[in-house]
This record gives structure tokens, sequence and C-alpha cells, in this order.
């Protein structure tokens, strides 16, 4: 694995004088990734540390434990450490563009095969109300296949410190999962002071049809394996 990463250790630590450090440890029952689980349905714990300037630029770090449904495989995969690079800004009155870079990086082996791979991201926010977001990646998890995501979440908070929120999403995975699916969520956020927040969510994945893998994969194929009708818990502390 690929762990030579001067840019971003530049940005994170070559700190100007208006630039500001955040970041975030989240309990969750699940590890979710667009309608699928990256835990095979277990708890894990993850963190996130950004670092922001007031020009817009911003670079991070997301490290999350992952488990996918390879364990007939040597040298597999257990901590997934994802490096991003952005940009934001505000144009008109209400709205946000937000353009980053990332790069998946794994601690071993996905289905039997070395899996970074990078993704480009496009963002478009309507106050705190409405974000549409797409994802491209043209290499995903290293097996050559070009994947696409869009995904539409609306927000709303009845009172102060809830907030409803629920989102849509379409897969474009079709060259990686041999097949293209929706996804969608919907759930609260009760955010208890200005550090900690607790989410309540239901996701839901439909596929094409149904999807039976018994037999092991075949050497370097990849299992997504969907989340159906459940309720997710999570707890976040930020700083």
């Amino acid at each position: 694995m690929n762990r030579r990463l001067p840019w971003l250790l530049l940005a994170l630590f070559s700190v100007p004088a208006l630039a500001d450090f955040k970041g975030s440890v989240t309990f969750a029952t699940d590890y979710v990734f667009r309608g699928y689980t990256k835990s095979r349905n277990n708890p894990v714990g993850l963190g996130n540390l950004e670092y922001e300037h007031e020009l817009g630029l911003y670079a991070g770090l997301w490290v999350a434990p992952v488990s996918f449904d390879d364990g007939y495989y040597d040298d597999r995969a257990h901590v997934e450490i994802n490096p991003y690079l952005g940009w934001a800004t505000k144009f008109a009155k209400n709205w946000k563009l937000d353009l980053a870079a990332s790069r998946y990086l794994y601690d071993g082996k996905v289905f039997g095969q070395d899996s970074d791979y990078n993704e480009l991201y496009g963002s478009l926010h309507y106050r705190d109300l409405l974000s549409a977001r797409v994802a491209f990646a043209y290499d995903t998890y290293n097996r050559g296949a070009k994947t696409l995501a869009y995904e539409l979440v609306g927000r709303y908070s009845p009172v102060d410190r809830l907030q409803l929120s629920a989102g849509v999403g379409f897969h474009q995975a079709g060259e990686l999962a041999h097949y293209d699916y929706f996804f969608w969520n919907a759930g609260v956020t009760w955010y208890v002071n200005r550090y900690i927040s607790v989410d309540l969510r239901y996701v839901d994945t439909k596929l094409p049809y149904y999807e039976h893998h018994e037999d092991e994969p075949e050497n370097g194929s990849i299992y997504l394996q969907p989340l159906d009708d459940r309720f997710l818990f999570s707890l976040s502390v930020g700083f």
C-alpha cells in the first residue's frame, strides 16, 4: 500500500495563521457506505481530523475499521484510511460549492487484491437545507471499474438542537458489482450540546434483483453487502 502522502502532511502541519483544526470520534452500529456495509453489520469506532483555511481550502484524514466478506483470504484489510483535500466557496446568497479529491488506503487486501483507489467529488449546498453530490472513481477498489454515485440530502430543524433529515442516492456500480442500485435513509439527529450528537437512522437498499453469494466470489471480484430495512445508531463527539 502506498502511504506516501507529502501533499497531505504539508497541508496538515504547515499551518498558516488563518487556519483551524476540527475533528470527531464516532461510535456507530455499522460502517455504512452508499447503501452497503464495510463492517459486516458490526459496530465500529470512526475518527476524523480536518484542517480548514478561511480561503476555503481544507484537508483531512478519515480512519475506520473495515471487515469485508473475504475472511477466507490471507492478508485481508482491517483498516481504511481516507486522506482528502478540497476547496469550498460560497456564491450568490445561499449557495456553496464544494470540490474535493480523496484516496482510499487499506492496510491489507480486499477480496485477495490490493485495493487502494482515488475518488473525486462535487457538492452543491443550499443553505443548511439541501445538498446534492456527485462522486466519481475511475479505478474503484483497483479493479479498473468506473463508478458514479449521486446523492441528494434534505434537512429540517423543527426545534433547536433537533434535525430531521433524509437522503436518496443512486450508485452506478455496474462495472464493479455487476449491477446499479438505489439506496436511501431517513432519521433524526439530536445535538446534545456543541460537541456531542446522537443519530438514529433507517436505511434501505434496493437492488435490481436479489443477490445470492453462497459460494466464494472469484479471486479478485468484489461483493458489496447491501443494507436492507434496518435502523442504525451513532454517537459522535467533536472538537
